[in-house]
């Protein structure tokens, strides 16, 4: 088992700039480096091309490749890598897609504080083993 690093680094895939605005509020600098993609696209390189990342927060709706097709890119170098989809599109298919994969999770938009980092922290325990 890992120790518990001192600060995670986050990939933020999400085309809204407010949304980025809104998690590096949340998201502590003390914690957590974001990196902040805006589509699936950058999404796919940054994680084949960062191993320093330890969480990606996706939004399932993004232009050139959407969240789900960037996950399954991703899951094709890196299957342990902690993902946490984002949708203000609820849909039974994304949630569906959260519980049938290792490590994914799924968070509503819009994000409830307490929620995201109950989610963050969880999926960073997990990734920990």
């Amino acid at each position: 088992m890992s120790e518990k690093k001192e600060k995670y680094t986050i990939l933020l895939a999400d085309d809204d700039y407010l949304n980025h605005l809104y998690y590096k509020e949340i998201l502590s600098p003390e914690l957590f480096d974001i990196i902040y993609v805006l589509n699936g696209r950058d999404a796919i390189f940054e994680c084949r091309e960062n191993s320093d990342i330890d969480l990606v927060l996706m939004d399932m709706r993004m232009p050139y490749i959407d969240g789900k097709r960037a996950i399954s890119k991703i899951r094709q170098f890196n299957k342990d890598l902690p993902i946490l989809i984002q949708s203000a599109y609820t849909s039974s298919d994304d949630e569906k897609l959260a519980s049938s994969i290792r490590f994914i999770d799924y968070i509503s938009k819009p994000v409830k504080e307490e929620e995201l980092l109950k989610k963050v922290n969880k999926l960073l325990d997990k990734n920990k083993n």
